[in-house]
């Protein structure tokens, strides 16, 4: 019995302490994001100012000077086409970004923290034109879809413990699955494009493991 209450006092003891190591927090970003295409596409299309949203589950070890993330992006963005010899372009490209994501984070002091990672996931294109004629009404209901491979890497300036502003770099590598748009001219499967993101993360804690 006195052997049976000595076990059960060290698992509590071992379980009180793994809760003071490890910390599970809800992490919400958002920020504005630039996308660059790459390639022969770059002169087609001028860089896209968009939006992202993040929602993850933030993980970490306050034994280690690391926390790992994992969750959903999403983004919205319009991708204009390059202005033509007439002086305008009504055309563009409505692109809706849905992604899994895998981040790690390594402080190097308790206000700034390098991350590196990735996202995987699927882009989803509607044509749009301001002019009814440039586009028939058949084309601007297609939606084109896009495999997309992400890694990144960037920075987070940590304010406090629950509030950071990150800057982050990321190379979008994307395959069309299916017909892919043309406007005129067919151009490869493959998509690359360069990503600049700032934006801030918010980290709301829901409990211990």
């Amino acid at each position: 019995m006195k052997k049976i209450s000595i076990t059960v006092l060290l698992s509590c003891l071992l379980i009180l302490s793994v809760k003071n190591v490890f910390a599970q927090q809800i992490e919400i970003s958002g920020g504005l994001t630039q996308k660059v295409l790459l390639g022969q596409q770059k002169d087609v299309f001028n860089p896209a100012i968009g939006y992202e949203l993040g929602l993850n589950h933030h993980v970490n070890d306050y034994r280690m000077a690391h926390s790992l993330n994992y969750g959903l992006n999403f983004g919205l963005f319009n991708l204009n086409r390059v202005i033509n010899d007439e002086g305008y372009s009504s055309q563009y490209q409505q692109l809706f970004e849905t992604k899994a994501l895998f981040r790690y984070d390594y402080f190097i002091n308790d206000h700034i923290s390098l991350f590196s990672g990735g996202e995987a996931g699927f882009q989803f294109i509607n044509l749009k034109s301001d002019q009814k004629v440039v586009i028939s009404s058949q084309r601007a209901t297609k939606v084109f879809t896009k495999a997309i491979l992400a890694p990144q890497i960037g920075v987070n300036f940590e304010l406090n413990p629950n509030l950071a502003i990150y800057y982050k770099l990321t190379y979008d590598l994307g395959y069309y699955i299916g017909d892919q748009p043309d406007w005129g001219g067919l151009t490869s499967k493959w998509n690359h494009l360069l990503t600049n993101s700032a934006g801030i993360r918010v980290k709301i804690r829901t409990g211990f493991y």
